[in-house]
């Protein structure tokens, strides 16, 4: 007896897959949302792309029909149902928001054996622009620092801790970015933040400081995280944007880095007592 898949264990998933793989005009299923990547719980619905021929989906297109099928019933789940096809998935996703969704999909039917293909090149930002969008991010979450430390030095806890926000948003899309993976909604960031590569950083590292971040604004604790990233920007040849980047800012940054933080603002330098953050490489 052959084993059955976690997909086809699922009876709502398993009926779909009946359905799409009998129907015709129909060349694929792909499960996206919560449930591609571990984060459904009771309550979490089923979305699908479901992809048409080319010629049902022009079809369609032309006849004013609807292109997608929400809030279906199937065996007393919720099933949200988006339409695309083959030729769609070789283009540009947009809105361009929607390229986590493609990209995180788990192909459930693929006839023509085309699907899964053109996921995993969705999956993958191009080389050029991932290198364009992590000197990018790496400039906002400088600006962001650059905001939180100087409102903490103001006494201004309110501008300190949502511009430590921002700069944890800043940094989950560069680090994403330096990967060429499409940075994640944020409710996926449990699962997928371990799933970067470790660096040289100590296990954790990352999940506890942004939860940290995102708590307290840290400022100590910020500039303990640009220095990893600076030096990990370098590690990975992108000396000519950090450099850049810095020049821009006419010895700001180097200036805030050396802020000293203490009390009444916590200092978070101890949090991690056994890591030593490496020190900045000092642009020429």
């Amino acid at each position: 007896m052959s084993a059955t898949s976690p997909e086809e264990e699922d009876a709502v998933l398993a009926a779909l897959m009946v359905e799409a793989s009998s129907t015709p005009d129909t060349v694929g299923l792909v499960l996206t949302g919560s449930r591609s990547v571990g984060r459904a719980d009771v309550d979490s619905d089923y979305d699908v792309l479901w992809v048409l021929t080319d010629a049902e989906f022009e079809r369609r297109l032309q006849s004013g029909a609807p292109l997608s099928a929400k809030q279906q019933r199937r065996l007393g789940a919720t099933v949200d149902i988006l339409f695309t096809c083959q030729r769609r998935l070789a283009l540009p996703i947009q809105p361009a928001w929607q390229t986590f969704m493609y990209a995180s999909g788990r192909v459930l039917v693929d006839k023509t054996g085309a699907i899964g293909p053109a996921l995993r090149g969705l999956a993958t930002i191009p080389e050029a622009q991932a290198r364009a969008d992590v000197a990018g991010w790496f400039d906002a979450f400088l600006n962001a620092f650059y905001r939180s430390l100087k409102a903490w030095r103001r006494d201004d806890e309110l501008a300190g801790r949502v511009s430590a926000v921002d700069m944890v948003q800043h940094v989950i899309r560069l680090l994403f970015s330096l990967e060429r993976r499409w940075p994640p909604y944020p409710d996926y960031l449990s699962v997928l933040l371990p799933t970067l590569p470790p660096n040289d950083w100590p296990p954790e590292y990352l999940q506890r400081t942004l939860l940290e971040l995102v708590r307290a604004g840290a400022p100590s604790l910020q500039q303990e995280l640009e220095r990893r990233v600076e030096h990990l920007l370098r590690q990975r040849g992108f000396e000519t944007e950090v450099d850049r980047c810095l020049a821009g800012w006419g010895g700001e940054i180097q200036r805030v880095r050396r802020l000293v933080f203490t009390a009444p603002k916590v200092d978070h330098r101890g949090l991690y007592p056994d890591v030593d953050a490496p020190e900045p490489v000092t642009a020429p």
